[in-house]
């Protein structure tokens, strides 16, 4: 048995665009938003059971109001359950964004900095997930000593942090804690670029990387992850979901005109 999963992360959502014009910019966030209704007809569409999105989902906590009714519009009509993990950008804090927002019956936020766990039954799946409450976590607090049952469920892990061997001001997660979890699988968000499956001992994680680009430390394509996820097993793929992408090119400009030859290396479809 197994269940059908999205993992996104870092949406960034009313980023600044500060190297961009004031309409640029305005336009970019608009983006932003009507992103958020292309994953929701993608999640039903593909019949997902699970959404975990892993933290960073607003850049600050000044956040527009329009863009919570539609992060909050586009999650509550998902028919998929929906996780959310606060991240460092957005924690989870009595004024935040995630306090002022009402949020549909089909949508949990993990709300304290230690693992908390929801079971569903009817998915034989449990998923286990922690909350930044402040903008810096410099100790992980979670995975330490965590350990799954062993009780026949898909045990699939949330959180927002930053795998490393060394310190990190961004709850640190060790690899050998990530092995000695059990989890069937680890949903990671802080890192904006997409690592793929990897393993841990023999327990599967990944970062989806961010779902779009804002600038040009953040390129190529952009997306998330989508797939299946069982007992010790992520059977998952890149789904590439940004409108935009941000590239830089070598163009050999020695001979002939420079615009034409940028031209020249662009995509048809720019």
């Amino acid at each position: 048995m197994s269940v059908k999963i999205v993992h996104a992360a870092d949406f960034h959502l009313d980023s600044a665009f500060g190297a961009l014009s004031a309409e640029q910019a305005r336009q970019r966030r608009r983006e932003s938003r009507e992103l958020l209704t292309r994953l929701c007809n993608y999640v039903n569409q593909n019949g997902v059971d699970l959404v975990l999105l892993a933290g960073d989902l607003f850049d600050s906590d000044t956040t527009y109001r329009e863009t919570l009714e539609a992060l909050s519009d586009a999650l509550g009509a998902m028919q998929a359950r929906v996780f959310i993990a606060p991240g460092n950008h957005d924690p989870l804090t009595p004024d935040g964004p995630y306090a002022r927002t009402r949020w549909s019956d089909n949508i949990h936020i993990f709300t304290e900095d230690r693992m908390q766990t929801i079971t569903f039954p009817d998915l034989n799946c449990a998923v286990h997930g922690a909350a930044f409450t402040a903008p810096e976590c410099p100790t992980d607090s979670v995975l330490p000593g965590f350990r799954v049952p062993q009780d026949g469920l898909i045990h699939i892990g949330l959180l927002h942090g930053d795998v490393t061997i060394s310190d990190s001001r961004y709850r640190p997660i060790r690899a050998a804690d990530i092995a000695g979890s059990g989890l069937d699988y680890l949903a990671l968000g802080h890192v904006h670029s997409c690592s793929g499956v990897l393993t841990a001992g023999a327990v599967p994680y990944a970062y989806c990387g961010c779902i779009e680009g804002r600038g040009f430390d953040e390129l190529g394509d952009k997306g998330f992850l989508f797939g299946e996820v069982g007992a010790g097993t992520a059977d998952l793929r890149f789904v590439p979901f940004a409108r935009r992408r941000y590239c830089i090119a070598q163009v050999d400009v020695t001979d002939g005109d420079a615009l034409t030859a940028l031209e020249r290396t662009l995509p048809h479809d720019t």
